[in-house]
């Protein structure tokens, strides 16, 4: 191996380095300020701690807090809550109808983030407008505040210059932006009536069991390509299959990671309706055929059969087959988990009326009653889980599922396991998010 590759195999090796240490650092961001909300109490804790840790994470100079509100049957954006901004210039700011021009607003109205990076991209968004900011600085965001499909406002950041913002910086704002959203309505509910603080006192724990979960999942990968990089640093006189097995260590951490990372931006898709569906004609049988493929081998290291069962009088139907394939392996990963050794995990599909029904049978443990109603809630987790996992999957599915105009359930057998089912239209006309 002459000079100049070793050069650039250093060069890479260096780069993965920092862009680990990025991300560590981004992972580590969230995790701080998610450990600290959940010490928040009243709304006014929340925006408090939201807003300073906010505006360290994200490196901006200015940073307020908008809520909807009712105002004699008008719903407005009332800002009580900011940093860095002078009161009196806030003044005209505070209470803001819906159809405002300023940037608050119109994140509001297209549940939709706002980034504002220029000086002639705030000309051209409100060119009518003399000051459309309490803030003179450069670039400026703001990020609806989603909870299960309702907009509660908005967290709105000012930065000292005009500048961009690459697909990690707004993925993070956005995770940052989601956790607001969780704590502004779990402590909302602190503040009705005990019945609500014990709630709120569940979904903190819960939270905190999620947080746990996500943490383990990112820091374990984190943690193999840290090593695997150190591997390639140290190497001395090492094979090629050496240094193969050290790129393929990267590769599956790397890939674990991009998952995990996939799974919270579709969950926040999902939540402001904005999840892309690409429909094209797709054949259900290879659909099911191809996640019956995905895990055979991995059901097989725990003696668990995947056997695909389709019937075959299905027609092609108007879905995007990547989601569904997503939506049905993320079942068929469970299923798996939970079956017993020896056992087998049924995928199908088969006409139903209008619909074709998609279903993932396991011979599990079943699902406690009472815990049916939240099994496709975000982040659940049911009482006598066993497995680890970010609680995310199952909430995708039914986004997909949702989005092609389907439904979702779940049902236990009688002699045992549970049935996970959907459907989706023969004839649906998919959301284009």
């Amino acid at each position: 191996m002459d000079g100049t590759s070793v050069s650039k195999e250093d060069g890479a090796v260096d780069a993965l380095r920092r862009d680990i240490e990025r991300l560590r650092e981004r992972v580590e961001r969230l995790y701080s300020v998610t450990s600290t909300l959940s010490t928040a109490v009243t709304v006014g804790d929340v925006a408090r701690i939201m807003l300073s840790c906010v505006t360290e994470a994200c490196g901006a100079e200015v940073a307020s807090l908008s809520l909807l509100a009712d105002d004699r049957g008008l719903s407005i954006l009332v800002t009580d809550h900011f940093v860095g901004l002078d009161p009196e210039r806030m003044a005209p700011f505070r209470r803001a109808p819906l159809d405002a021009p300023i940037a608050a607003a119109q994140a509001v109205r297209a549940r939709a983030p706002v980034f504002i990076e220029s000086s002639a991209q705030q000309e051209a968004l409100f060119s009518n407008v003399a000051s459309p900011s309490a803030y003179s600085g450069g670039a400026r965001v703001a990020l609806p505040l989603v909870y299960r499909g309702q907009v509660l406002g908005s967290l709105n950041l000012g930065f000292g210059e005009w500048r961009t913002f690459d697909e990690e910086e707004r993925t993070f704002m956005l995770a940052l932006a989601a956790q607001c959203a969780l704590s502004v309505t779990r402590s909302r509910m602190h503040e009705d009536n005990e019945t609500a603080r014990k709630r709120a006192e569940d979904a903190v724990r819960a939270r905190e069991d999620v947080l746990a979960v996500v943490s383990h999942d990112l820091r374990n990968p984190l943690g193999a390509l840290s090593a695997a990089a150190e591997t390639l640093i140290r190497r001395d006189g090492a094979s090629w299959e050496a240094s193969r097995r050290t790129v393929e260590r990267i590769q599956r951490s790397a890939m674990q990671m991009a998952r995990l990372i996939d799974d919270l931006a579709d969950v926040g898709s999902i939540e402001t309706g904005r999840l892309k569906i690409e429909p094209r004609d797709c054949l259900p049988s290879e659909v099911v055929t191809a996640v019956a493929e995905m895990f055979a081998s991995t059901a097989a290291e725990r003696e668990i059969a995947v056997g695909p069962a389709a019937s075959p009088e299905l027609r092609p139907i108007p879905a995007d087959r990547d989601r569904l394939v997503q939506a049905l392996s993320n079942l068929v990963a469970n299923a798996v988990q939970v079956a017993p050794p020896r056992s087998a995990v049924k995928v199908g599909a088969r006409p139903t009326g209008d619909d074709v029904l998609f279903f993932v049978q396991d011979a599990g443990p079943g699902i406690d009653a009472a815990e049916l109603p939240y099994l496709f809630e975000r982040y659940w987790r049911g009482g006598n889980t066993t497995y680890r996992g970010s609680g995310l999957g199952l909430a995708i599915a039914k986004g997909i599922v949702e989005a092609h105009g389907g439904r979702i359930w779940a049902a236990n057998e009688p002699d045992g396991g549970t049935t996970v089912s959907f459907t989706i239209p023969v004839a649906s006309q998919p959301s284009e998010g």
